[in-house]
């Protein structure tokens, strides 16, 4: 039954004309009526356009949380690659000290002050990597935080 009115409104649809008062449902159905074209719905031939009262916020969120979420991920792997820059440095300044206290037992003062400059730059080296690390490990955080407002908000 409701396939049957369906079909019926699709035919009326289809064939609705403005220049005629009645529809004639095709010859090839059983009970072939006029429906009078007040009993069709009129369609609206022009939409009105939608006005958009979204915020710039509510447009533009998923890409902003995305781009938190990104950025958070990026420091924190950048600081875990400046963590294993540190470890390393770490290796060669143990060295570079093993080195500087074998030149002291020689009493060689020429490997002395050669060997030393090295773990003094070691140490240096070490303690950028280190900075560097803190501070991306600290904006990975607040990226991370804003990110999470973000999903709140």
């Amino acid at each position: 039954m409701y396939l049957r009115i369906s079909a019926l409104l699709l035919i009326c649809l289809w064939g609705y004309s403005t220049a005629q008062d009645e529809i004639s449902f095709p010859p090839y159905l059983e009970d072939t009526q006029t429906v009078m074209l007040d009993t069709v719905p009129k369609l609206n031939k022009s939409l009105p356009k939608k006005t958009s009262n979204e915020t710039w916020w509510s447009k533009n969120k998923n890409i902003v949380r995305t781009i938190f979420f990104v950025a958070a991920a990026g420091s924190a792997g950048v600081a875990i690659w400046q963590n294993a820059e540190a470890s390393k440095e770490k290796d060669n300044a143990a060295i570079w000290y093993d080195n500087t206290a074998y030149s002291v037992t020689d009493k060689n003062k020429n490997k002395y002050e050669l060997y030393s400059r090295g773990y003094e730059k070691s140490v240096d080296n070490i303690q950028f990597h280190e900075s560097v690390r803190n501070g991306f490990y600290i904006s990975a955080g607040l990226f991370g935080v804003a990110g999470i407002l973000s999903v709140c908000f």
